[in-house]
């Protein structure tokens, strides 16, 4: 009996403090959460804040709120805990879960913070959990059932078929030559047709463009329209057995006054007299970086059915 009163305080001991850290987190963020990036020593403000408002309250079950300290791109909060405290099993991952639900976690990936809880204790060595911002990551890499645009009135006759990310909203495409979209939370995977500007066969388009030159990195850059945009890299590729044009650029846009820049990696494959060209996108920079492996899964899925070699 004594043993399972002992394992009962513990649990709610535990859950104390995932709510404790949570309630922190929201309270101490939530003014930052809406820039564009956040410095080191605007952390260093944040934990200032969290410390002054945090510092002595006691919890309950013995969990008594000490300090947050910043470090770089960490933020560590810091607390008092008795001797026979430890968290539950699984608390580490319920507090991950917790954070995602309540929006934080995006901050913290989105802002590359890590988060460091440590606990301590009077007699005993302190207990730390430490979580890195990858785990916040909202990008899964499932993807659902095929589509495809056969039949499609912006298909300019081409059979194509690509798999969508799973959970990802399938729109009708905005614009003469955007067929089908994919989005999520803001970010967006296009599948657009064109005309070709003459006929390529596998072999004739994989000499074209074996070699590129400033001029086709600035068709490619065109698309950012009148503000600037650099190209970061490009390569020629195969995908769904066709050869590709494979490039990642950033461009600078503006809306109402307010200038950023949009992260876009594309696939140009080029298709007999069609160009099919595949198109993700998104927002923040380390975000991108995660969406840039899904979008490439996206783009291997593709496939013409009735062309086999």
């Amino acid at each position: 009996m004594q043993s399972l009163r002992h394992s009962t305080q513990q649990i709610a001991s535990s859950a104390f403090y995932m709510l404790s850290l949570v309630f922190t987190v929201i309270l101490f963020v939530s003014t930052y959460s809406h820039g564009s990036t956040v410095s080191d020593e605007k952390l260093k403000d944040i934990a200032r804040e969290a410390s002054i408002q945090m510092a002595g309250v006691d919890i309950g079950n013995g969990i008594v709120g000490r300090r947050v300290t910043a470090i770089g791109r960490t933020l560590m909060f810091q607390y008092d805990v008795v001797e026979d405290w430890q968290p539950f099993d699984g608390a580490r991952n319920a507090l991950i879960s917790a954070l995602k639900e309540s929006g934080r976690g995006d901050f913290y990936f989105k802002q590359s913070v890590n988060l460091k809880y440590v606990y301590f204790k009077k007699e005993s060595a302190p207990i730390t959990v430490t979580i890195n911002p990858q785990e916040f990551s909202p990008v899964t890499f499932e993807l659902s059932d095929y589509i495809s645009i056969r039949g499609h009135p912006k298909s300019k006759g081409i059979n194509f078929q690509i798999q969508p990310p799973k959970d990802w909203l399938v729109e009708e495409g905005n614009g003469p030559n955007t067929v089908t979209k994919f989005t999520y939370k803001g970010n967006t995977f296009s599948v657009m047709t064109k005309e070709a500007p003459t006929f390529f066969s596998k072999s004739e388009a994989r000499n074209e463009f074996s070699d590129f030159d400033g001029l086709f990195s600035d068709d490619l850059l065109g698309e950012c329209g009148r503000l600037s945009g650099r190209m970061i890299s490009n390569s020629l590729v195969t995908i769904g057995s066709y050869p590709a044009v494979e490039a990642e650029y950033v461009c600078l846009q503006e809306i109402a006054g307010v200038k950023f820049e949009l992260f876009t990696v594309s696939w140009i494959i080029f298709f007999e007299d069609k160009v099919v060209m595949l198109m993700g996108m998104g927002g923040n920079e380390v975000e991108f970086q995660e969406l840039k492996k899904l979008y490439s899964l996206v783009a291997v899925t593709s496939s013409f059915p009735e062309r086999f070699n």
